[in-house]
């Protein structure tokens, strides 16, 4: 009997570590596919990327405040803009790249720091370079409401 107990409590330990997302990570991004970002609302979370980012778009704005940093143009914080938000996508040019984030609403995950530390693709789609003005270097922020 207690070597079921034993067991049992293990194996309930391992669920819940497998459940749960590190709140300061270094993923290296495959960039064919979105990334989850988990945030609690309340909280922010700060995503920092390999290049100076040069646009962010946000799939539903109402929800979603994403702020470049001031200070370092490679960080983005992100904080929802009521407890009841939903699911919402995060489209960001960072140099020459495209990054696709998904932001998940959850009250039991929450990521506070992301810093994406390499990228990959495994898609010819992605290997494209996208042209930066030469008059407006300074990031901008786009919101756009998608349909």
């Amino acid at each position: 009997m207690k070597r079921f107990s034993f067991l049992f409590v293990g194996l309930f330990l391992f669920r819940v570590k497998a459940d749960q997302v590190e709140r300061i990570s270094r993923p290296v991004v495959n960039l064919a596919e979105s990334k989850a970002i988990y945030l609690s609302p309340g909280l922010i979370s700060v995503v920092e990327f390999p290049d100076p980012i040069i646009e962010v778009r946000v799939g539903d704005p109402a929800s979603l405040k994403p702020t470049i940093s001031q200070v370092s143009p490679k960080e983005l914080t992100l904080m929802f803009k009521a407890s009841n938000s939903i699911a919402t996508n995060l489209i960001v040019r960072s140099g020459k790249r495209l990054f696709v984030l998904d932001i998940i609403p959850s009250k039991t995950r929450h990521q506070d720091y992301v810093k994406v530390r390499g990228v990959y693709s495994s898609s010819n789609e992605s290997r494209k370079t996208y042209a930066v003005s030469s008059k407006n270097k300074k990031p901008k922020m786009v919101v756009e409401v998608s349909p």
